[in-house]
This record gives structure tokens, sequence and C-alpha cells, in this order.
């Protein structure tokens, strides 16, 4: 008896006509069959069963499956059946040999769904040939079916994998945008807006602009060093110590900085995460701002003037604990608006590369015109032009938008403006910075 595994067990599906000649004509098949060494054996099905055969020997159990399927019909079958067995052996990957009548010419295109179509005075030797060949594929395809099951089974659990990252890192942004301010602070002549852009899921980059009181607005970006998920945990840190939960208890922006710092400080372990920001208070009474910066980029200012920029510095937070940070003090006048942002800006505004050069990223502070001529291409509030602030933003975030890169963007992307409306006649104590 042959194996059930065996590829050269052939499944031949009968027809009447076929019956009484089969005996005899399937010796000259067997006899002409190319190598001795695997001579063929057949089982018998009537062709209209052989349906239920392939289904039962199919790719659901390919272990139990045999060779090629052998079917022979005469006159009295109909080409529906014909092509009712084609797709069956397609659907189970199954190869075939079908020999139909001389003048079903119409047959001849399952040729191009892989299955071999010959006239039913086709020679044993032809017979052989193509039952041989078959078998010997059969077993690689059979081989490449079961690697094939076991990839898409290893895929889907990847895909179920990846889709619960995807909902996790999801929950994890509305978290984060759960802790970002839902509207500017509402008191009387300020004028503000801002813009958070991250680079995955989740940001890097944290900002707040919180009333302190009825007069004072509290205002800061922070920027932990990275982006993604690590740096997104360290925003969370971040939050909760810039969190004023007193007027009271807010004392000046640097001291502010500083005990930030010593928290992150405390909290390495080796793990290298640093943070930058930028941090201050406006009292729209005076216009008088007072900010404070560590590591950050400098903030502008932007006017009928140009723009100069805010001369605040100090030392990267979370590296030396005990750091001090220094205030800088000055009034904001009617038609200035202050201007916050992240390093981000510093790669989405770099200028296009030369032919044949890499894109060159700016890092200096002393290399930074070139954004900073993009930022005045925005029309900022001026007190003539009747702009407000989330208008300015709004034309920032299309700028950015026709930056080379602008929908695969390397950083976090944020950014404050802050602008007076109101007409206090006070004068602005004076500082210099080169743009």
């Amino acid at each position: 008896m042959a194996s059930a595994s065996n590829p050269f067990l052939i499944t031949v599906g009968l027809t009447p006509g076929w019956t009484s000649k089969f005996e005899a004509w399937w010796d000259r098949v067997v006899s002409a069959w190319p190598d001795p060494r695997t001579r063929p054996t057949c089982r018998l099905v009537d062709l209209r069963t052989l349906t239920k055969r392939i289904d039962m020997q199919g790719v659901a159990s390919p272990d139990v499956a045999g060779g090629p399927v052998l079917a022979l019909l005469d006159d009295a079958s109909s080409m529906a059946s014909v092509y009712q067995l084609a797709d069956e052996l397609q659907q189970h990957r199954m190869p075939g040999v079908l020999l139909v009548p001389t003048e079903w010419t119409a047959c001849q295109d399952l040729h191009e769904s892989g299955l071999i179509v010959a006239a039913g005075n086709a020679s044993p030797e032809f017979v052989a040939a193509a039952l041989f060949t078959l078998a010997i594929r059969q077993t690689t395809i059979r081989e490449l079916s079961r690697e094939l099951s076991i990839a898409a089974r290893a895929a889907g659990g990847v895909r179920g994998q990846m889709d619960r990252i995807h909902e996790e890192l999801n929950l994890a942004a509305a978290v984060q945008q759960e802790m970002m301010p839902k509207a500017c602070p509402n008191l009387p002549g300020l004028d503000c807006a801002a813009m958070l852009r991250p680079a995955g899921y989740v940001s890097g980059d944290i900002y707040d602009l919180v009333a302190l009181d009825e007069h004072r607005v509290l205002f800061y970006i922070a920027d932990a060093v990275g982006h993604g998920v690590p740096a997104a945990l360290m925003t969370m840190v971040i939050s909760r110590a810039l969190r004023v939960e007193r007027p009271s208890e807010f004392s000046s922006p640097g001291e502010t900085l500083a005990k930030l710092n010593d928290e992150l400080c405390r909290g390495q372990r080796d793990s290298g995460r640093f943070t930058t920001a930028v941090y201050g208070v406006l009292d729209t009474r005076t216009r008088q701002v007072t900010i404070a910066s560590a590591g950050h980029p400098p903030p502008l200012l932007v006017g009928t003037h140009g723009i100069t920029r805010v001369p605040c510095e100090g030392a990267l937070m979370g590296i030396f604990p005990g750091e001090k940070f220094e205030n800088c003090t000055f009034e904001l006048q009617p038609g200035e608006t202050l201007l916050l942002f992240s390093d981000g800006f510093e790669v989405a505004f770099s200028p296009a590369p030369e032919h044949g050069q890499k894109a060159r990223v700016m890092r200096d502070h002393d290399e930074l015109e070139h954004y900073v001529q993009r930022l005045a291409m925005i029309r900022w509030p001026d007190g003539r032009n009747g702009r407000s602030a989330t208008e300015a933003m709004d034309e920032l975030a299309r700028l950015i938008d026709t930056q080379a890169g602008s929908l695969h963007q390397i950083d976090d992307l944020t950014a404050i403006a802050i602008s007076c409306t109101a007409d206090v006649a006070s004068g602005r104590e004076s500082f210099s910075a080169a743009a």
C-alpha cells in the first residue's frame, strides 16, 4: 500500500467513458515513468466526488496529501465541472493534469491557472512526464506552504503586538496632552498662543501658560534631551516640579529652575537624561517680564525694530546639583511679541544642502540667522496690523509645513508667543543682543 504522504500517489478522477480502458492505459503511463525508483501508484475516485476528496486532503492537513490530481473526462462530462474542479485545485494549491475531449479547446485557458490541460488522446509518455514533474514540484510547494502558514501566524502575532503598542502609545499621547494647557489664560491686556508638534506619538517638549493671579501669567517651555517615550516620561517629572499650586508659593524663575535641576540630579542613575528650559512670568500691569533659561535657545523679541534676543543663559539641568540660574528682567513694549521655542526649530529651518552635500544641522547659537530670518517673515502682532498671536502662530505652522522634511520631522517643535495689547505709558528697560 502506498504511503499517504507519498508525492507519487496520484489521485485519479474517472468518468464512465474511461473506466473500461483505464487499467491498460495506466500501465503504459507507469511504464513510461521517468524514474523507476519512484514508480507511481494511484487511487481511483469518481470524478463527481473528487472535489470532496480535495477538501479532505487539502492544505488544512498537508501531511496526508498525496501527489498531483489526474482528471480523465469524456464527452459526457460538462465543461462547468472542469472549471469547478480547476477552482478547487487552485484554492488548495494542488497540481493537476486534465485530459479533456479534443473539441474542448476553450479549456486551454486553464493553463494560466497552473494546470496542465491536454486532449484525451495525449500519449501516456506525455502524461507520465507531466505527472512526474508535478509530483517533484509538489514536495517543494508543500514545504513552502507550511513555511508560509508558519510565517503568517508569526506575522499575525507581530501585527497584534504592534497594534497593542500603537494603542498604548496613543493612550500615552492622550495622557500627555492632558498635561498641556487647554487654552491660554484670559487676562486683560494679554494676547498669547502656543503650538506643539511632536516628532512621534509623544513629545519630549512640554509647555505651560497659567495665570498666577488676575495680573500675572507664568509660562515655560522645557525640552528633555531626545524625543519619544523616554523623553516624554521626563516631561512628567518636569511638569510636576514646575507646577505652581498656590501663587504665594511662586518664587522667581531662576529659583524654580534651580529646584528642578536639583530634583533631576537626584533622580539621575547614569541615564544621561538632561533637560533644557526657559521659564518666566509676565505682569500685565507693568509689562514686566522676568525670565530665566537653562541651556535653552534664547527667547526672541519681535517688533517693528526687528528681532533681538533676550540675553538670558544658563547651564543644562540634570548635570550639576546646586547650579544657579540668573533672572533677566525687561518690559514688553506694545507691538512687541515675546517668542519662545524649542531647539527643533533649528532643524526645521535648516538651509537646504548644496548639491552633493548632506543637510547641515545648526547647533551653535551664533549660526541661527537662518531660522531667525524665517521667523521674521511672520506677521507678528505689532499693534497696527490687527493680528492676534493665534493668527501669527497659525502662519508659523503654515511656514513649517513648507519646509523640506516637514512630513517627517526629526525633533519636537514647540513655540509660545506672548504680547500685550493694553496701552501702558512706561519706558522699556533696554538691552542689546545681536540677532
